[in-house]
């Protein structure tokens, strides 16, 4: 299940998150990576989820999604239920557009989900 929680702007940043939840029981269905990309040219520069290590996270493109954007690169564990967050930091007031952001998750089985949400409009610079 893929939640797009919205965009604050603090501080001359666009924050921009998404919550993605494994419901399901089979571990092969278990996603193995999570990429976020966008059309237009944005520069995140920071970035924040579970695994709390930058260096699983890539700009590139997802070889089993072919989505590009930024790849968080690390599998679920067995036991993680409960909702995972994925935030975005760009510089400058990036505007919000709904279907911005294209986010694909790459199962264990190398099934994927590609799903259309709000994000970051890149089409554009961000008001400062």
């Amino acid at each position: 299940e893929i939640e797009y929680i919205g965009k604050t702007f603090a501080n001359g940043e666009s924050t921009f998150k998404w919550r993605v939840t494994d419901n399901d029981v089979d571990f092969h269905n278990r996603p193995k990576s999570v990429t976020i990309g966008w059309t237009g040219t944005c520069c995140a520069k920071d970035t924040e989820w579970w695994f709390h290590n930058d260096n699983k996270v890539k700009g590139e493109q997802d070889k089993y999604t072919c989505n590009t954007g930024l790849k968080f690169d690390e599998k679920f564990k067995n036991d993680m239920t409960e909702p995972e967050e994925f935030t975005i930091v760009m510089h400058g007031n990036v505007p919000e557009v709904a279907d911005a952001t294209t986010l694909s998750v790459a199962m264990e089985n190398k099934a994927f989900c590609l799903y259309k949400t709000p994000g970051p409009s890149c089409d554009c610079e961000p008001d400062s």
